[in-house]
């Protein structure tokens, strides 16, 4: 628990700073966790101050697009899209165009596997 209090500091730290910045670390440490603790934490302090935190991009493989999903419904985050990664990937171009404006518009959160992202 201390380590995800550490990094989680430490990503508010490099948000704060505008630098981009990546957790990686053994399975089952809290990243899932972490992460939605920062993206949570933007949006509360983005709401309180009529601000937007903008779109959130998250890439992770495909065997746990759904546990982010669950993971995020259950903070009541803003609309989370995690399009079927063979569908999304066998769109043309204009549709995955509107599901990124989608997001983008709504603030919303994008997952997509690590295959997608190679291919798109």
């Amino acid at each position: 628990m201390q380590h995800q209090k550490q990094a989680l500091a430490w990503l508010l730290e490099q948000h704060v700073k505008g630098n981009g910045s990546i957790l990686a670390d053994e399975m089952g440490l809290g990243k899932t966790i972490t992460t939605i603790s920062l993206i949570y934490t933007l949006h509360l302090t983005a709401k309180r101050d009529n601000k937007q935190v903008g779109p959130c991009l998250i890439v992770c493989p495909a065997t746990v697009i759904n546990q982010w999903k669950e993971e995020l419904s259950v903070w009541s985050l803003p609309t989370c899209y995690a399009p079927n990664s063979y569908t999304f990937s066998n769109s043309n171009e204009k549709e995955k165009r509107k599901i990124v404006q989608k997001v983008v518009r709504e603030d919303a959160i994008l997952i997509v596997s690590y295959e997608c992202l190679r291919i798109d």
